[in-house]
This record gives C-alpha cells, structure tokens and sequence, in this order.
C-alpha cells in the first residue's frame, strides 16, 4: 500500500474518518483511493499478495495483515497461521482473534472514495466491484504546459514522473525560465503537493476540513491556505485549533507564558499559575501576608521576618528566646542572672570557668564533672508545639576532661514522644573508644535517669561511649518524671566512667 499523509488532523476516537480529517490515498486492486488519513491505518495491505485489503492479522505486528485468500492458503499449507513476511508463528491465537475483530468493526464503518473518477464513494465491500466497473479518466501531465503531451490513468502516473522528471531537470540547465515549473513528491495528488494533476475533466471536491467550499483538486492547495477552518498549532498549548479562532485562543491560552501581575520575578509563569486561586497567586511572595512574629503586613514577608525586630533570637544562657531589639539588654540579665552559684541538693555548683552557657562544677572535681542546667520548660514546651526546633540548645559550649569545646545536641522526636542527646566535642582525634556518665538530677538531688547503653558487667549502670570526639545518640525516657516534676530546673552531670 502506497500512501501520502497531509497535514495532522485533529484526532478522534480510534481510526473512524471525520469531517475534519484530511484526505489521504492508497492503492489496492491496481486502482487509487481516497479516505481519511486516520482511517488509512484500518485498511492494510495483504502482506501475501500485496494487492488486496488486508482482514486477518498475522503476527504480534499489528501492521502484518493478510486478505482472506491468503489466510485460507497459509492455513491449508502449514495447518496454522504464518505470517508471510516475519515467517513468525509466535502471536497468541486469542490475541489474533480479538484484533481481527476490532479491524472487522472499523473496516465496516470505514468510508472510501474513487480518487481516479471522483465520482464513487461506498465501503470496503464494495471496493472490489468499483475497481472493475470505474472509467478511470485520463489525467494530464503536470509539466503539461511545458510540453509533456502525456495523458493517462492515475495508477500509471507514477512510472511517467520517472520518465518525465529528469528530461525537465535537463531542460532547466538550458532554460531559466523553466526553474519555477514545480517538482513532483509522487505519484499521488493531495493538498500539500506543490502542483496539481489536473483531470480531463475537473471533477469539484468538497474541502478537506469541513467548510463549504467546492473546487477541482488543482485549486484545492491554494485554498487551504485561508481556509476557516484549517487546523493550526497553538504556539503555548500545542493543541490544534481552526484557523478562524486560532488568534483569539493565543491570546488567551492559559499556557502562554506571563510575567507575575505583583512583580515578584518568578520566571516561568504560565496565565493559568496567576489567575485568581492559581498556584502562583496562592503562595507568590510579593502577597503582603502578616508577619509572624510583629502581625504586620508585607509584600515578601519572608525577607522582612530575617530583619524583623520582634523575631526571636535563642538565648545560650537561659536557653530560651528573646526579641531581637530587647536581646542585649534581655541576655545580659540572663547572665547575671545564671553567672552565680546554684545548689544542686546539698552540693553547692560554681561557673564554669571555660563555659558559654549555664554550665557548673562542683568544688573540687575540677572540670572531670561538669553540670549543664536545664530548664524544665525546655522540655515540656517542645512536647507542647506543632513544630520542632532541630537542636534545642545549639550555643552552648565548655569543656569536659581531656574533651575540649563540647556540644549538647538535644532534640525531640514526635514520632517516639522521647529526647535525644548526642554530646560532640571538636579537637579530639582519640581513635581509642572511651565512656562516660551521663546522669539527669532534679534541683533536689534527686537522680530521674541515667543515660547510656547498660553495661555488660553490671546491667544497672549505664555509660556513654566517646569515639572521635562523638557520643552515641542516648535516649532520655523519663518523659512523665520530668513532665510532672515540680521544681523550675533539671541538671545533666556529665562525669568520667571511673568518678
């Protein structure tokens, strides 16, 4: 089967021709025809014969059809269907049952038209009996007026552009004026071919895409060049539209690319993203939204809540927060405040002298033992908010034994309702893994929990083990003590596994 495909047509459900959809042609019983360039795909040819409509499928290559002659001979030959060109027996018989009977149902649907006398249209059925009954009018040569006396069948076209087109190509190196006449594609005439093989007699055809206008096919190229309802392609959308709405679409398609009506640069915005209740237009920057710390309204919120005066800023001493324009004056209480001697029980707990942060020793331990004060509302307001912070105490550092600058990294994880603790202390290249204690004290001295990994030796006690300078991450379990405990303070003593 020999076919040329004009312009896309718009698509439809499967491959049933419409109104809208450009003609094609194709050649079966030595005769041409016209159909719809989407309904060609339901009329192929016998891969045996090469000559008739194809019915039953073949193979798992849906193209591979053969007509019903050669089904009954493949059949009678190899007992089983084969397809004559692959020489393929490997398509499941039930596969091939259920295609042949989607082609059977459009080919009965399936319109066709004589494209030699332009006067039959009928179905499939019908074809072999208009092949031997059309008078097939003789067509003129294309280079008619230059010469070319030939005239003849459509079918024969073909092997006369073989013939004739090199004798025009030579005669255009000795005649300049012959340089406009137009070359041939094929042997086939559709609305894309720079020519037109005129009939004897001029036959009118209907326009390929549904308007009213009628016209020999020779002057049907021209008029799909204005034509109302030619499709063309929407340059944002990509989705094909008639020629008489394509302009107002452009102009409104929801994908054309736009700038943000409030000027906050985001490249890349389609209509569609900025309209009202869009994407863009529900979380675009430039919307004044109220600033979550001072309620005022601004356009790019985000960048004035990095500079916003009323923003909190964590306090390494109390371990809370303070506004940003009460922080020096709010912290420098804090100091005071916590720089003084606390009572941990019966034991009296002095300043860290190389700490930033509430960190305490007692007298006489040196920094082998090492107190960090925790306020209990630390833990019982990060149990209590939506969002968690990541570290809860992220400034505060000191030294501990032979571990310099050492870090408390405290978390809560909603998932577990538990605390985690990881200590990190950086200048320590020890390779030797060595442990500690990790105990939790109420104000009062009470002991609520030692942290760590149990012992093998002695499962009561617990340690945590140091590895270049890094503790395994420990859990703190005592949730409810701590919730319930009475006193404003908890204290983690951090000691030597030996104290």
């Amino acid at each position: 089967m020999q076919s040329t495909s004009c312009t896309p047509a718009l698509s439809q459900a499967g491959h049933i021709p419409s109104a809208g959809c450009p003609p094609v042609q194709i050649t079966l019983k030595d005769h041409i025809w016209s159909l719809c360039e989407y309904a060609a795909r339901s009329v192929p040819r016998c891969v045996g014969c090469m000559d008739e409509p194809g019915t039953r499928h073949s193979c798992i290559d849906k193209r591979h059809c053969i007509c019903a002659p050669c089904y009954e001979s493949t059949i009678q030959v190899h007992g089983h269907v084969r397809c004559p060109q692959c020489r393929t027996t490997d398509a499941d018989p039930a596969d091939l049952k259920a295609w042949d009977k989607q082609l059977a149902w459009e080919q009965q649907q399936l319109p066709l038209n004589c494209a030699e006398c332009l006067q039959w249209n009928g179905t499939l059925a019908q074809l072999g009996e208009h092949a031997r009954a059309c008078p097939k009018p003789e067509f003129s040569c294309a280079r008619a007026s230059f010469g070319c006396p030939w005239t003849g069948p459509m079918t024969a076209m073909a092997d006369h552009n073989r013939v004739c087109e090199p004798k025009l190509q030579e005669l255009r190196q000795w005649f300049p004026a012959l340089a406009a006449v137009p070359q041939t594609t094929g042997p086939t005439m559709t609305p894309t071919m720079g020519f037109s093989m005129v009939p004897v007699k001029e036959y009118p055809m209907p326009c390929g895409w549904g308007c009213d206008f009628q016209a020999p096919p020779a002057q049907m190229a021209a008029h799909y060049e204005h034509c109302r309802f030619y499709p063309m392609d929407c340059p944002h959308c990509e989705q094909k539209y008639a020629r008489g709405e394509w302009l107002s679409h452009v102009r409104s398609c929801d994908q054309q690319i736009v700038s943000c009506p409030k000027g906050c640069g985001e490249p890349g915005l389609r209509q569609a993203d900025v309209v009202s209740n869009g994407p863009h237009a529900l979380t675009c920057p430039a919307v004044p939204k109220d600033c979550t710390y001072c309620h005022v309204r601004f356009p790019h919120v985000e960048t004035h809540e990095l500079r916003c005066d009323l923003r909190p800023v964590q306090c390494r001493w109390c371990l809370d927060s303070h506004p940003q324009q009460d922080f020096e004056k709010t912290s420098a209480h804090c100091i005071t405040k916590l720089q003084r001697d606390q009572k941990l029980g019966s034991y009296i707990l002095t300043p860290h002298p190389c700490a930033q942060g509430p960190v305490y020793v007692r007298q006489g331990l040196g920094i082998d033992t090492v107190f960090i004060k925790l306020p209990k509302s630390l833990f019982t307001r990060e149990m209590g908010k939506t969002s968690h912070s990541e570290y809860l105490m992220p400034d505060v550092l000191f030294d501990w034994a032979e571990w310099r600058t050492c870090r408390i990294e405290l978390r809560y994880s909603p998932d577990k309702s538990l605390f985690f603790l990881r200590l990190r202390c950086a200048g320590t290249y020890d390779l030797d893994k060595k442990s500690g204690k990790a105990e939790l004290y109420g104000a009062d001295g009470d002991l609520i929990e030692s942290l760590g990994s149990p012992m093998k030796k002695a499962a009561q006690e617990k340690r945590i083990s140091m590895w270049k300078g890094s503790s395994e991450e420990v859990k703190i379990q005592a949730i409810n003590s701590i919730a319930g405990y009475k006193g404003n303070a908890l204290y983690l003593q951090l000691s030597r596994a030996d104290s």
